[in-house]
């Protein structure tokens, strides 16, 4: 179970890659995700509705450094965990595949959406191996620039 704990972490390392380009605008933001479905072999009972629904927000600065620097990079909150295979961002479309590894088992994560200079939504598919079975979940986040930074 502890490598269901890993879940929000890699969903807001989603959601920072998202804002993680030149037309961005530098500022605080504010990124939401939640947990739409989930299936899997081997999950204890009522494990997969006690996840779904669940909402997570984090809110974080972005500075203009930040948002010049490699894209992929923005995307590693996971303390390294994850590795983006393909990375496209452009034209207002964010199409993102990474690979995470973890002590409990491994993830594949494909993102899928759009991005304005102060708004962000995307769908984010997860495939976890763990030793209880596959686990997949579909997650939807979106964000929206807030104001200056804040500290």
């Amino acid at each position: 179970m502890k490598f269901l704990a890993t879940i929000p972490m890699i969903m807001s390392a989603g959601m920072l890659g998202a804002s993680a380009t030149g037309d961005i605008q530098a500022g605080q933001w504010e990124a939401t995700s939640q947990i739409v479905a989930v299936e899997g072999q081997g999950l204890p009972a009522g494990m997969a509705d006690m996840m779904k629904g669940q909402l997570h927000t984090h809110s974080y600065c972005m500075t203009q450094a930040e948002i010049d620097d490699n894209p992929q990079a923005m995307f590693d909150q996971t303390d390294g965990q994850c590795q983006y295979t393909d990375f496209n961002m452009s034209g207002g479309r964010l199409d993102a595949t990474a690979v995470c590894n973890t002590p409990q088992g491994s993830m594949q994560m494909e993102m899928s959406g759009t991005y304005t200079a102060t708004t962000f939504q995307s769908e984010n598919r997860m495939v976890m191996n763990t030793p209880m079975g596959n686990i997949t979940m579909t997650a939807q986040s979106s964000g929206k620039r807030t104001g200056a930074c804040t500290g």
